[in-house]
């Protein structure tokens, strides 16, 4: 591993993992999130949407949530968006 990825582990706090993960997420502004790297779609509501991603889910809270944008494993949603977290929705 490089001495940069090395140094940025140590500064952020992360393992080496968590930055090599599969799937990427950002925020662009507070309504748009993109995210690279989901395996599929669990769940899709106005108000909640549940994606798959490595070995977990990923689910985001909010209004108005709509997909603007979904390619073949990348996707992007606009509305206000209030919480994102990583937890179980209890599928597989």
């Amino acid at each position: 591993m490089s001495i940069f990825v090395d140094e940025v582990s140590k500064m952020i706090g992360l393992p080496l993992e968590e930055i090599r993960s599969e799937y990427k997420l950002m925020m662009v502004g507070s309504k748009m999130i993109r995210m690279s790297g989901y395996q599929k779609i669990i769940s899709y509501q106005r108000e909640k949407v549940i994606l798959k991603i490595k070995n977990d889910t990923l689910l985001i809270e909010g209004k108005d949530l709509v997909i603007q944008e979904m390619e073949q494993n990348e996707i992007a949603l606009v509305g206000q968006i209030d919480k994102i977290y990583l937890g179980s929705s209890g599928e597989k």
